[in-house]
């Protein structure tokens, strides 16, 4: 099959304009600057899948510069609620551009990107840090990958199933992980990987045998500091993206791209010449 490409943002916490978390955060600016990576991409993504945190305090407000910076992208988007998410007025602002949006419950979804399936579930607990996923979205997992659906699938969700070693972070981490591998491990279609985000940093693990990627955030870094009890740092590292490449036979790689104001690259072959 064609390669697909998907890009996943994660965590840009978009804040109103002047507030104090934009000026502590520059989450528009962040998020801004990897749109403009991703139109700068010489091969044009088949889909942006953002996991999470799309907002600061979950206002209509919010959300409504989250749109308008998200004209900026010309292929489809896919939107995934984090801890910071307000359910309600993340759909009050998005629903008529976003008909995949259910009107009520969780913000979970099926998607085509290509011959790839986005699947996309919601770990938000209103009011709590840590994420979780129902009993009812656990089910209509379970019935996702035991369909008659063959095509390759990613799984994004806004919580790591995983422990990292960020003490903090951690202790806000997907609390039943172990009932999201029970249905992975018995599972007729397994995905290609969990896609995840709420770590600030890129990370790998596994569950159930299956990569998990956590992607970066496109606003601020945390700090590689780990197992540090009640202490959580920022990082000067350049947010950033992940861009996932699906080829023949399901075949995953997934690339961090940092975020950075070249827009050219440095080449060191163009042409098939050395330069």
């Amino acid at each position: 099959m064609t390669p697909v490409h998907i890009c996943q943002i994660s965590d840009p916490h978009i804040a109103l304009s002047g507030s104090a978390a934009d000026k502590r955060y520059n989450g528009a600016a962040g998020l801004q600057a990897a749109i403009g990576h991703i139109r700068a991409l010489p091969r044009r993504p088949d889909a942006v899948v953002i996991t999470g945190d799309l907002v600061c305090e979950g206002s209509t407000g919010e959300y409504e510069r989250l749109a308008a910076l998200l004209a900026g992208l010309d292929q489809p988007v896919y939107l995934g609620a984090g801890n910071h998410d307000d359910r309600d007025n993340l759909r009050r602002i998005f629903a008529a551009t976003h008909p995949y949006l259910q009107q009520d419950g969780p913000i979970r979804y099926r998607q085509r990107a290509g011959g790839v399936e986005i699947v996309m579930l919601d770990t938000l607990q209103p009011g709590l840090h840590p994420g979780r996923i129902d009993e009812d979205s656990l089910a209509w997992l379970r019935h996702c990958l035991n369909d008659t659906e063959t095509a390759p699938l990613l799984l994004f969700l806004h919580h790591p199933p995983f422990v990292s070693g960020l003490t903090t972070m951690d202790e806000m981490r997907l609390e039943n992980a172990e009932a999201l591998a029970a249905v992975l491990q018995n599972a007729r279609r397994r995905p290609l990987a969990l896609c995840c985000g709420h770590l600030h940093r890129p990370a790998m693990a596994s569950l159930a045998g299956i990569p998990v990627c956590a992607a970066p955030s496109s606003a601020f870094h945390l700090s590689g500091w780990l197992e540090q009890p009640g202490k959580l740092a920022l990082s000067d590292e350049a947010g950033g993206f992940m861009l996932h490449r699906i080829g023949e036979g399901g075949a995953l790689c997934s690339h961090f791209l940092s975020v950075t104001t070249q827009t050219e690259p440095d080449f060191l072959q163009r042409d098939g010449a050395w330069q």
